[in-house]
């Protein structure tokens, strides 16, 4: 009987090293990292290269954290921590200056940048600056980025108090009086018609005039719309 029990708690121990030794280390079965995890570590962690570990060099998406040069970015430029393919512009940090991804790197412009002050009121009306649209009508001077492209328009005041009536301006319809003078977007195109002036005191009846009714006797001059045809 005592040699049987010295021969189980052997078998015991055995059992007990084997198990300890197949259990797999903290490293072997950790989770794979995703690639937000390994940007946010970024190449500070010099220790690992995750692009490597994980497959992704070559898998078809470039990841710009990688420790090596991967070859799905092909040539290209980074810069504030984003990659820019060859002849590609963007802004530049300062806010000011367009940069141009080219073969001897990032090159900006130098124009000098005007101090702006973020606590200026602005109107709510895209605004087209230097080339550049702004979502306020203080553009950059706001320090606000620019939003894209454009073409340079006349300036516009969407604080002005306008009449309600749809207005023809150089072939475009306006809602207000105002036309394109406060900021207003075209509804649609138009035929250029005669001044009107919706403070004119006129009477109140249905009024034909030019095959079309009108709800004054001041017809189309007090700036009415039709009713209808007559």
């Amino acid at each position: 009987m005592k040699t049987f029990a010295l021969s189980t708690s052997l078998f015991a121990l055995l059992l007990a090293a084997c198990s300890s030794s197949t259990e797999p280390s903290d490293s072997q079965s950790g989770a794979a990292m995703s690639k937000d995890d390994a940007r946010a570590a970024g190449k500070a962690d010099q220790g690992t290269d995750y692009c490597e570990e994980f497959g992704w060099y070559g898998d078809g998406e470039c990841d710009d954290f990688c420790l090596q040069p991967d070859p799905d970015c092909g040539q290209g430029c980074e810069y504030d921590g984003k990659h820019y393919a060859p002849g590609e512009s963007f802004p530049s940090s300062d806010g000011c200056n367009t940069c141009t991804c080219g073969e001897a790197g990032v090159g900006c412009t130098k124009r000098a940048c005007a101090p702006c002050d973020p606590t200026l009121m602005c109107g709510q009306a895209i605004t087209c600056v230097d080339g550049k649209s702004y979502p306020t009508t203080c553009g950059p001077a706001n320090c606000d980025q620019p939003m894209g492209g454009c073409d340079d328009e006349p300036a516009c005041d969407p604080t002005l108090m306008c009449g309600q009536a749809i207005t023809c301006v150089d072939g475009k319809s306006y809602p207000t009086t105002c036309g394109p003078a406060n900021c207003d977007p075209p509804m649609g195109d138009c035929e250029e018609e005669p001044a009107c002036d919706p403070t004119l005191m006129c009477g109140d009846a249905i009024t034909c005039i030019d095959g079309k009714l009108y709800p004054t006797t001041c017809g189309p001059a007090n700036c009415d719309q039709p009713l209808g045809d007559c």
